[in-house]
């Protein structure tokens, strides 16, 4: 009986998990919820799963950020704020305001910082455009 239950719940983790309940649709079809993919996936740190929302041209400094930060940084929350659309009224460079909330070891001071990220959409799929340079959770 118990093993029966066991395995029950199991199959709806896994099913729960598969069908996109833990890091949502993904076939994102807004900015806004690809966004919130993206972050939710930086959260947890899976980095691997989170360049599969970089737009190509940024995926070394993407690399080269996750290389310097997996070990310290910790992302507790994000907030996504506001979404201001292209001016042309294509799916090109909008941007996205998000609050991240994080704190870096060896410090466990939670601090909250604001960024801005361009996100376009190529191929029905929208892309985080991104250079990673600008340290934001050096404050």
């Amino acid at each position: 009986m118990k093993k029966s239950i066991f395995l029950l719940l199991v199959c709806f983790i896994v099913l729960g998990c598969a069908s996109g309940g833990l890091f949502g649709n993904k076939e994102n079809k807004t900015p806004v919820s690809t966004a919130d993919a993206f972050y939710k996936t930086l959260m947890w740190k899976y980095y691997d799963r989170a360049a599969a929302f970089i737009h190509s041209d940024y995926i070394k400094s993407y690399e080269q950020f996750v290389t310097l930060n997996k070990e310290d940084l910790n992302i507790t929350s994000y907030e996504i704020r506001e979404i201001v659309p292209a001016d042309n009224g294509k799916n090109e460079d909008t941007k996205v305001k998000v609050i991240l909330t994080f704190y870096r070891y060896p410090s466990v001071t939670e601090k909250s910082v604001e960024t801005w990220d361009t996100w376009v959409k190529i191929e029905d799929r929208w892309l985080v455009k991104n250079d990673f340079s600008n340290d934001i959770f050096n404050e």
